[in-house]
């Protein structure tokens, strides 16, 4: 069994409850949007500068069409620099190119990017990172 960063901040006490229900529900119903968006507010109130709460807060709000706060709060989970695992970085960083695109943020589009490819970058060589690229040239302001 492999023992993940990102598991271990998944099983802390503090998150387990939030994220859980948020994720999937509760032990004898499904997750349900509402219920598990307090729960994260809640938590976020109490943590505002916890990485994998400003994510899920950040993913969410970007799908649901609140691309501004989504952006904030995604922006936010990066700069800490404690995102859990290097996959959240990635998805994080794929979700803020979908916010600069639909935006039109060019500032946005280049510091993604500058974060996509150069030194320090979460993505391997082909494949994601090469997608996200490919996004943020094509929707270049």
């Amino acid at each position: 069994r492999v023992d993940r960063p990102g598991a271990r901040t998944a099983r802390r006490d503090d998150l387990r409850g939030p994220v859980g229900l948020f994720l999937m529900g509760e032990r004898e119903r499904s997750p349900d949007p509402f219920v598990g968006g307090v729960a994260l507010g809640r938590a976020l109130a109490a943590r505002p500068d916890e990485p994998l709460l400003l994510y899920l807060v950040g993913r969410n709000a970007l799908q649901r069409g609140h691309v501004e706060s989504g952006i904030e709060h995604l922006e936010r989970a990066l700069a800490t620099g404690a995102l859990p695992t290097e996959r959240l970085a990635r998805e994080t960083l794929r979700q803020l190119a979908q916010g600069a695109c639909a935006t039109g943020n060019a500032a946005l589009v280049e510091r993604v990017r500058a974060s996509v490819v150069g030194p320090g970058s979460p993505f391997h060589e082909g494949g994601r990172k090469d997608a996200v690229v490919s996004l943020l040239d094509r929707c270049k302001p």
